[in-house]
């Protein structure tokens, strides 16, 4: 099976779609709470619009880092022949033999 590139992971649908969603809740909040005032006073300089479009910007670059990670660890467990569900039913089996448990 050949791995997926992490620009094709990264450009699903899917992945945009939550990390839109992240960067626009946790930017939000982030530019609320560190330029609150510029908001307020409309003090909107170069370097605060910056900040703000920055406070966008990293929460969207690390959903999709963490949405990537997550489907490239599957796609390698699959291509290993183990799965999920595989070893949370192996871990059960193992801690019924386990004493005291």
């Amino acid at each position: 099976m050949m791995n997926k590139s992490v620009l094709s992971y990264a450009t699903e649908q899917a992945c945009v779609y939550r990390s839109v969603k992240v960067a626009l809740i946790i930017g939000t909040v982030l530019a609320v709470i560190n330029h609150y005032d510029a908001i307020l006073n409309g003090m909107w300089t170069g370097t605060v619009v910056l900040q703000i479009v920055l406070s966008y910007f990293v929460p969207y670059i690390v959903a999709t880092y963490g949405s990537v990670m997550q489907a490239k660890s599957l796609e390698l467990q699959k291509d290993d022949g183990t799965s999920i569900k595989g070893t949370v039913v192996r871990l059960l089996e193992e801690g019924d033999r386990r004493p005291g448990l």
